[in-house]
């Protein structure tokens, strides 16, 4: 197969990974002479989320503008419980608006994934609250001890806070925490060979993918992530239905969680001239 390579600037580059973006290709920067381009996604990374709290709700606006303008196809946290309670029971002003942003998301090309209830602790939707001193929600899911029955059971209270205002998810992404406790009991587990999330995690969520709970028969999920060999895993599949984790092949350089500019950094993804960057190590 004879190929030719593009010399082309970030901005130009960028400009031909958006054509071809947009017309569902390849964004490749190579060009195949005698053989069609096939299907492929050549990147996939995180990106950190936005709140009412914290870059705001014309932040995300925008970026929902964004992604409509140019067909971009995502998905986006939404943390109800990030506030100390639940964002769908009686949402002041800025919550609302914040709400009614996301249930636009879909529209969009956005997927609303639960990043679960808060990032931090277990969430009591009882009484409406964080528990207190209780252990973080993304180590909770990695407990040796913990049922299918009891994920269920949360992620159902999860989904059924969004339903209050209208709100359907259609994944989970992991919530990873390093605070001291959490990177110490982290390690422990590592230590003793279980690394990984409690399989009950899996089962419960094609549970609810059966009963209709998710947006669609398949549950996308984001837990692990490799620069080198990002790919999909089946986790849990019963006929039409399966759970699955979408590993990234990139990381976040957009100004992660703090939304700080100090943690952008465009060179991560494309050279300014266009030579070098984790876009082009992947092609």
């Amino acid at each position: 197969m004879a190929t030719a390579k593009l010399n082309l600037n970030r901005q130009q580059a960028l400009g031909v990974l958006a054509a071809s973006v947009a017309s569902f290709g390849v964004p490749s920067l190579i060009l195949a002479a005698d053989k069609p381009r096939g299907r492929k996604m050549i990147l996939s990374f995180y990106c950190d989320d936005t709140s009412p709290s914290v870059a705001g709700v014309k932040a995300f606006q925008d970026f929902l503008d964004f992604c409509a303008e140019h067909n971009i196809a995502g998905e986006s946290t939404c943390l109800l419980g990030s506030s100390g309670h639940s964002l769908c029971r009686n949402s002041n002003e800025q919550e609302q608006a914040f709400l009614d942003q996301v249930k636009r998301a879909w529209k969009c090309g956005i997927d609303t994934h639960m990043e679960l209830m808060t990032h931090r602790g277990l969430f009591d939707c009882d009484a409406n609250r964080e528990t207190e001193g209780g252990v973080h929600e993304g180590l909770w899911l990695h407990e040796p001890a913990i049922a299918v029955a009891q994920c269920e059971r949360y992620f159902g209270n999860i989904i059924a806070e969004g339903q209050r205002a209208g709100i359907q998810f259609t994944g989970l992404t992991w919530p990873g925490c390093g605070c001291a406790a959490c990177t110490a009991r982290y390690a422990a587990l590592r230590a003793g060979g279980r690394g990984k999330p409690n399989p009950a995690m899996w089962q419960a969520l094609l549970n609810l993918a059966r009963q209709g709970k998710f947006r669609g028969r398949t549950v996308p999920c984001f837990f692990d992530s490799n620069e080198k060999v990002g790919a999909i895993h089946k986790k849990a599949s019963e006929g039409p239905f399966g759970v699955y984790d979408l590993m990234p092949n990139a990381m976040d350089h957009f100004g992660i969680w703090e939304n700080n500019p100090a943690r952008v950094n465009a060179d991560y993804y494309l050279s300014t001239d266009g030579k070098s960057g984790i876009i082009v190590r992947h092609l």
